[in-house]
Order: structure tokens, then sequence, then C-alpha cells
């Protein structure tokens, strides 16, 4: 093939073969070795030569090993009971890993089609705005249409109350459908059920002489159908590879229940009925000639050829009558007679099998499951059953050695121990084969994310070489003092699965440390197969801040790594899923939050309330006490303490800080007793979020280093002594009869503060467009900017954002035509908006020239390649008056950290967890990031779970509002 000029790149496959199969280079190359090594030591090369004998058995146990390693990857990973783990093995449904959240609109549509069988069909639509380009974007609108027969039984005999309970039952069934697919920065403003528009036809159609007239005109009122309302079908996974489709474009986007459905069936909902699209239809059909009328009635109004606006929340339905048809079939100028029960039986027949078929277990099991045969390919025999008699080796030899024994024969002593020294020599060689064969069939382990295997880490394996003639006789040292290598005592030994043999096996394989090394690699390679690079730098972190007993950074990153690994399905599939706000909050998160969390080592739950955690520990017993100490006359400060729930935490806050801290708003210092307590205690939350040590001291408590232990002055018990790292001076922060039971104290008191550290690792994520008021409130106004960003006119009153959008429409229209009118213009904008700039514009000249600059600003805003201005400017505001920029809700999201956590506290950490973010959240999110104290994360959760509460039970209410707006105060706020 010449490459150069087709431009295609191939990899020759080598078609030699595996050298390891092929026995004669195998001798030449060991006797190639042998001599290079031996030299002249080694006196004799030819076939007689026992050295080239054992070299043979050799060679040839290397090609069954070769052998076996050819075996097709199924087969080598298929267990004794015929299956092949896919779970161990990481190997992953097509619908599984194929799928998706949904992603795109059809995808959303498919969803609710296949999960809402009262749903024929379903649109979902954008909610849009003219003008400014910083309208509220990510909200949409759902026309849910449902099933003929759904709509013909909630219209028939029943009450207007039923009608409206049947549509919400739809209704609700889609919003949980929806919204439990929601993606990340989307929200649905209005879910509508569709009304029908009855349409009604009248034709004559010529038609061929031939064929049977009553199935012609049942197949003319079905296409009439399906053209008014096309279908959505469920397909197998064998029937669109009948049609051509690649397994990736047949399970791309979301795993359905019942089938897969077509993106070319996904048409957009039928707004228009035109005569000349139905007429197409018939023509269409074998044996139509052409029609001679073609009358359409669509709600009592007739048409008279002409397209017809179907309204927004309607959607078109064929109305007719079997007994009296009012379309009609002729042949020349004669009418066929057609029967009307064959024609009645052959159309029912017709709408029955178009009727959406629901597929249970839809994918073809005989695709997706791994199908090997069981080889048992640890299964070793021994080569030294091939050896000649002669050698003494095999077991019938070495069993009689032993009678000789006792006759104390001094050849056949000698004999004995010469074929156990060749014995023994030969099962060193025979180890490594049976160890390849043992590492060869725990392939599924090395790969398996699983890090428990028996009772050892594994990544390298070995097993007993127990069928080897007498092995017995070579391994009895192993075995338990007392045994004489009898028949029964071998038994006993080879069914000890903990026996010394197999401790040494494990303990020479493979350390500790080697796993380590090793697994963590394989564990990367797995994770990169799925475009996945974990950086180790929280778990590194986490390790040197906590140190949690027992474990190593290597093992929590292997568990990190692996635990990923075990999740990834769901991890990957919904990475840019958002939570549903209308389940309960429990074990509510969403699916971006989920790899968030993983990905940055959190084990917290980001839904519950973070700063709960100090409630929980210290039951609100904090005081605050005064430190006088004794060397406050050479210059330092006093200090005060904090004694948490009986523990003693000395911040060492100066008496200044402190005062200005604890003081009224008046700045009165708080008023003290005898003793140095201030008499009003301060609340736990707030005393823990206040002074600013006390986060640092979170950190800093953490560090044994900081700490010293000691005997008391007077010798009476020991004392625990604390230094903060920025401090000069020691402060004594208990006291214990004993050093054991000082720094068992101390233990509990560092491991309390790492439990708040640990359990308050978490993040809040807000969706700001879940923060947006209700689009049928008068919240929405706008500004328009020149060219100089100066605002020339604003809304006069504030508008529903349908109102807001016919404003800017009017106003566009008129500045989109040929020839603007500037008096047109001038009257709208003085009925509906406040001009700011330009009102001074008296004679009629410069009125004139500040129109057209007008007029020219406004189509110029309208340009895509308009950077800054002149543009619209959309604004919002909230109950309580204040103005802000739409954009706000615009595909925007703030991430709540706490700040006070050991780990949170590194500002490389917060660096790298922002960046985290960034990284992975959708490429047209904007997020925000807020790291907030006790105080400012309690001031925080009290109104965002209020607000989350509200948006479960009624995103419209008016507590909803409340703590939306007062959210939308706090995020712009600074609340540390």
């Amino acid at each position: 093939m010449d490459i150069e000029n087709t431009g295609d790149y191939q990899l020759e496959k080598n078609t030699d073969q595996d050298s390891a199969l092929n026995f004669e280079f195998l001798r030449a190359r060991g006797i190639e070795l042998v001599q290079k090594y031996a030299g002249t030591a080694w006196t004799d090369y030819n076939l007689h030569d026992p050295g080239v004998t054992i070299l043979e058995y050799l060679c040839y146990a290397i090609t069954d090993l070769a052998y076996r390693t050819n075996f097709d990857i199924e087969d080598i990973l298929t267990e004794k009971d015929g299956t092949i783990d896919l779970e161990k093995n990481l190997f992953f449904l097509k619908k599984e890993i194929l799928t998706t959240n949904p992603v795109l609109v059809d995808d959303l549509r498919k969803l609710v089609i296949d999960q809402v069988q009262e749903v024929y069909n379903v649109w979902i639509e954008r909610v849009t705005s003219p003008g400014g380009k910083d309208y509220m974007k990510g909200l949409y609108r759902v026309f849910i249409q449902p099933v003929n027969d759904e709509i013909q039984e909630s219209f028939e005999g029943h009450t207007e109350e039923e009608r409206q309970a049947f549509r919400k039952g739809i209704t609700d069934k889609v919003k949980a459908v929806l919204n439990g697919a929601r993606n990340l920065g989307f929200d649905y403003e209005s879910f509508s059920i569709l009304e029908p528009c009855d349409v009604k036809i009248e034709a004559d159609i010529v038609v061929d002489r031939h064929g049977m007239h009553e199935e012609m005109l049942a197949q003319v009122y079905d296409v009439l159908i399906q053209t008014l309302n096309p279908p959505i079908n469920f397909y197998t996974e064998a029937g669109l590879r009948e049609k051509g489709m690649a397994t990736e474009d047949i399970y791309q986007g979301p795993a359905l229940l019942h089938g897969f459905i077509i993106d070319e069936e996904m048409t957009e909902k039928v707004s228009i009925v035109d005569p000349s699209d139905l007429t197409k239809a018939i023509l269409g059909i074998d044996g139509v000639k052409y029609l001679r009328k073609l009358v359409v009635t669509i709600d009592g109004v007739q048409n008279d050829q002409k397209p017809f606006y179907i309204g927004a929340n309607m959607f078109p339905r064929f109305l007719f009558n079997l007994e009296q048809p009012t379309i009609r079939l002729f042949n020349d100028s004669y009418e066929v007679v057609v029967k009307k029960t064959i024609f009645s039986s052959l159309l029912h027949k017709k709408l029955d099998s178009n009727k959406r078929k629901y597929i249970q277990g839809y994918s073809d099991p005989a695709t997706d499951i791994i199908k090997g045969e069981y080889r048992n390919i640890t299964l070793y025999q021994s080569i030294q059953y091939l050896f000649p008699p002669v050698y003494r080796i095999n077991i019938d030899e070495i069993e009689n050695a032993r009678t000789a024994r006792s006759e104390q024969n001094p050849t056949l002593r000698s004999n004995q121990a010469k074929a156990k020294q060749l014995k023994g020599y030969l099962m060193l060689f025979e180890q490594v084969l049976t160890n390849f064969l043992a590492q060869l069939n725990n392939i599924g382990e090395i790969l398996s994310p699983n890090l428990e295997i028996g009772s050892r880490h594994h990544t390298y394996f070995a097993q007993p070489l127990y069928d080897v003639p007498a092995a017995g006789n070579i391994l009895s040292d192993f075995m338990k003092p007392g045994s004489n290598a009898t028949y029964s005592d071998w038994e006993r030994f080879k069914e000890d699965t903990g026996n010394g043999y197999i401790q040494l096996l494990e303990k020479t394989i493979e350390s500790d440390d080697v796993f380590r090394e090793r697994k963590k690699r394989l564990l990367d390679h797995m994770l990169s197969r799925f475009n996945i690079n974990l950086l180790k730098y929280p778990v590194q972190l986490y390790d040197r801040l906590y140190k949690p007993q027992g474990e190593t950074e290597q093992n929590i990153e292997l568990k990190w790594k692996a635990g990923i690994l075990k999740n990834l399905v769901t991890l990957t599939r919904n990475r840019n899923q958002a939570f549903d706000y209308t389940a309960p909050l429990e074990n509510n998160t969403s699916g971006f939050e989920n790899i968030m969390r993983a990905m940055l080592y959190l084990e917290g739950d980001s839904k519950k309330r973070i700063s709960d955690v100090f409630e929980k520990l210290s039951g609100g017993k904090v005081t605050i006490k005064k430190n006088e100490v004794s060397s406050r006359s050479a210059g330092h400060p006093a200090s005060y303490e904090v004694n948490w729930d009986g523990q003693r935490l000395d911040m060492l806050i100066e008496e200044e800080e402190m005062n200005r801290l604890l003081s009224a708003p008046e700045e009165a210092p708080e008023e003290e007793d005898d003793d140095g307590e201030i008499k009003e205690k301060i609340p736990a939350d707030e005393m823990i979020s206040v002074p600013r040590k006390s986060i640092i001291f979170l950190k800093e408590g953490i560090d044994y280093a900081n700490y010293r232990i000691g005997p008391e002055i007077n010798s009476k018990g020991f004392i625990i002594l604390y230094r903060s790292p920025s401090d000069r001076q020691w402060s004594r922060v208990g006291k214990y009869e004993t050093r054991d039971k000082a720094m068992a104290g101390l233990n509990d008191f560092i491991n309390t503060l790492k439990t708040v550290s640990t359990e308050t690792e978490g993040f809040h994520l807000v969706e700001h467009i879940l923060l947006r008021p209700s689009l049928e409130s008068k919240s929405f106004g706008f500004e328009f900017h020149d060219e100089k960003g100066e605002t020339v006119f604003k809304h006069k009153q504030w508008y529903s954002f349908e109102e807001r959008r016919k404003v800017l429409q009017a106003i566009l229209d008129v500045v989109g035509t040929e020839e603007p009118s500037a008096e047109e213009l001038t009257a709208l904008l003085n009925n509906t908006c406040t001009m700011v700039k330009g009102s001074e514009a008296l004679s009629s000249e410069v009125f004139d020239h500040f129109m057209r600059r007008l007029i020219n600003s406004l189509r110029e805003s309208q340009n895509v390649a308009t950077v800054l201005y002149p543009c619209f400017r959309n604004t919002v505001k909230n109950e309580e008056g204040t103005q802000i920029a739409e954009d706000f809700f615009r595909f925007r999201i703030t991430v709540v950290f706490p700040l006070w956590p050991a780990r949170f506290q590194e500002k490389a950490f917060r660096q790298f967890a922002e960046n985290l973010f960034r990284e992975n959240s959708p490429a047209h999110i904007r997020i925000d990031f807020k790291w907030l104290s006790v105080n400012g994360m309690q001031k925080f959760e009290e109104h965002y779970f209020n607000w989350i509460e509200s948006l479960r039970t009624s995103n419209e209410t008016t507590n909803n509002r409340q703590e939306a707006d007062k959210l939308v105060t706090l995020l712009g706020t600074d609340l540390r």
C-alpha cells in the first residue's frame, strides 16, 4: 500500500510465531546462554547430557505456559461456574457506560415519553427575550400532549374539576421525571397540558381501479393521522442495527426503560396545519393519482387552502366519523363503493398497530454478556513426571528409598540424597512456572478495584507446588513439628491454607510497599481508560493534617481511587446533573456535587447543616474566662481561655481584641465577676465563630508539635501546655494525675478537633436560576446604554417577563424597519420608558440628531459582534425593591465552603478546590465561591435550608420568595 499517496496509516500485525511457543528456538537460546555463562565448566552439550535434558523439559514447560497465555481473554477471565465477574473486571453494560444523563432537549423528551405512558408527545421550549443578551437564560416551558385515549376518557362524562385533576396527575408525573434529570443551571418555568384543536378533512381522491379500495382508504386516514400527530416509536437494538446504526449511536443519550427512540422521530410541535402538507402525504400513497378536492375545517372554521396557525397551547386532532366518511375515492368519474365494515376493521387494525409499544428488556442479553470457556489455567503438572526412571525422582523411587533408610545402606542413602537434591533444584524452576500460571489466572484480580483479595493484598500471585512427585519430602520442613511426612500428614498440610510454605510464598512474592505502588499504577491505568486523571493532593493534605489511625497516605489514596472506579458509572454519567429540589433532602445530592466531593476526597454529605457539628460536640457548653498570666508585668497581654464542653481551649486572644469582640453595640465591655468570668455567656455558635484565632486553632490545635506534657511545679500531677507557632508564650490547657492520663486526654482532645474538621468538610451549591422571581411578577425592567456606556432610557414601570418582552420587541420592531420613524419611536419610548439622556434636546434639529444616533445605537446593539456597548441591560427587583442585574440568574452558581476545617484553611487547597470546580463544571456555567466562618455559615444555612424546603413544597409561595431574596442578598455580601 502506498501510504504516502493514500494518507492511510496502518500497523502491520506481526505474523511470526511467538518465540515462547517455539521449542527449537527456546532450546537453542538456552544452550547459547549456558555456554555464555558456564563456559568450560560444562563439559558436554550433546543430547545425552543431563543438563541438556533438564533444559529441554523446561523449554517444553515454557511452551505450555505460552499456549495458555494465548487463550482468548474471555477464557482467561471465566470463573469455574462459567461466568465472568463484570463488576470485578470493570466491564460495564452498554446501557450503563454509553448512556448519559439527559443533555439535549430531545434527551429530556425521550425520558418523559419513556417513563410517563399517559404522554403521547412532549415539547420543551426555551424562554427567550429580545433586546439584551443577559436575560434569564436556562429556563424552559414544557408542553404536554396526552395520549388520545386519555383525552377522550377525561373529556367524556367528567366534570371540569375531574378533568383538572387528570391534567394535574399527568403534569406531576412529568415534573417528577424532568426535575429528577435536571441539569446544572436549568429549570422549568411552566408545565402546560395541550388542548385539542379539532381538524376535519373532506377530500375526493382519484385512485387506480385495481387494488383493494377499503385498504387504500384506511391507509389515507392513517397517513393523515400521522401527518397531524407524528408518531414516536420504541425500537430494539437489533432493529436499529438492521437500519445500519452503530452501537455508539444507538446508546447515545439517556438510558430508557422501554426501548430506543430515534432522533428523526423527535419532530417539532405542529403549529401550522398546511393543506399542501396533507396533499403531499395523500399523494405519497401507492395507487393515488391526484386529488380533486381537499377542504380542511379547523375548530369550525373552513380553510381555503391557506396554512392555519394553531395556538401555542393546542395540538391538532383529526376527527372523523367512520359511519359517514368525508373522504371519498373515485375511479375516473365514478365514486368507488367502499364496504364500511371492511374499511372500519382495516383502519382499526392500523390504529392499533400504530399505538406505541413499550418494549420490556429491550437490550439483547446476548450482546451484553461476555462469555468464555473455563480453562482451569492454574492446573500445573510437574515436569518431573517426564524424566526417565534413571533420574530416580519419581515418587516410587524416593518412597522406597525411605524404607532402605532403616537398613543403613550407604548406596541407597546416597542415591536418595542425590534424587532429593535434583528434585529441590528442579522445584525452584517449577515454582516460577506455577507462579506464572497463578499470575495469568488472576489477571481479573490484578485490574480489579477490589483491594481485599483473600487475606492479603495482591498484584503478584503465587500458588503452592504440591503436584510434584514426593514433594512432601522437600517441603517437610514447613510441616508442624512432630510430623513424619506420612500420607495423612501430607494431606493435612495441603489442606491448611495458612501453612508455613504458603506464608513464605506470600511474603516473598510481594511486600506491602510493592503492592501499594503497583496497585496505584494499575488503578491510575484503569482511571485513564475513562479519561479521569486524579491529583492526589487532597489525599496527601488529608493524611498530613488528620493522620487517621491505622491508615497511611498510600492506603487512603488506594481506597479513594478504588471507590471512584467502583462508582464510575454513576459519577460520570450524572456529572452535570443538578439536585431534585422537589424530593426530600435526605440523600438528595446532585451528580455534580457527588463527583466533586469524590475528587476532593470529602466524606461528608453536602446537604447537611455543616455548622451543626459544633452543637453536637459541645452541646452549647462554652464559656469564656479571662486568663491573667504572671508574665503580664513583662509586657505580655492578657489572654482569654475558651472552655468547650469541659475542655479548655486557650486561644491567646489579646485583651483589647476580645473586649471589642465581646462588647455590646455601644462598644461597652462585658462586666466580669470576681473570678474574671464574663457574666453573660456568649452562645456556643457565636463564641466559636467570633475570634479569628479560634478558626486557626482548629488547624494548629491538631498538631502534637504544639503541645508539651510535663510535671506540675508542685510535682502533683502533669500539665499540658499549648503554644501556637505564631506566639511566644506557652499556655496551660489541662492538668491530669499521671502522664498517661495526660497523654490520653491530649489524644482525645486532638481527635475531637479532627472530628470537627472532618465532619464539617463539605460545601453547599446554590443555583442562581432557582432564586429567580416568578416570571408573572412585576419584577422585570431594563436599561439601554449607548456606545459610551451611558444610560439613555430605562423602564417606566416594572413589568412581568412577558410584558417586558413585548415592550422590547416593539422598540426593536420600530428600529428594524428600512426607514424607521423617529416620531413613532419617540411616542413608544414616552409611553413605556423614562428618558435619562436626551430629554434636554429641545430644538428640532438637536432632537433629530439625537434620535438618529439612538436608532443607530439600537440597531448596533443587536449586532452579535458587539462586545459591550451599545446594549440593553436587563434588571430585576426583589420584594424589598433592591435592583440587581438579571444575569445574576443566568447560568451561574455559587459554591459555599466552610473556612474553619483544617484542610480548608490551607490557601493552596482552597485554590485547588476552586480550580477543580471550574475544570469540571459545564463550560457555560459561571461559578462564584464563598468561604465562610462559622458565624457566616450559620447565617447562610438558616436561610438556605428554609429556601430549600420552600422549593420542595412550592416554588411560588411568599415564603420562598422571601428566603430567595435573603439568599440573593447574602450571596452578594461578605459573610466572613
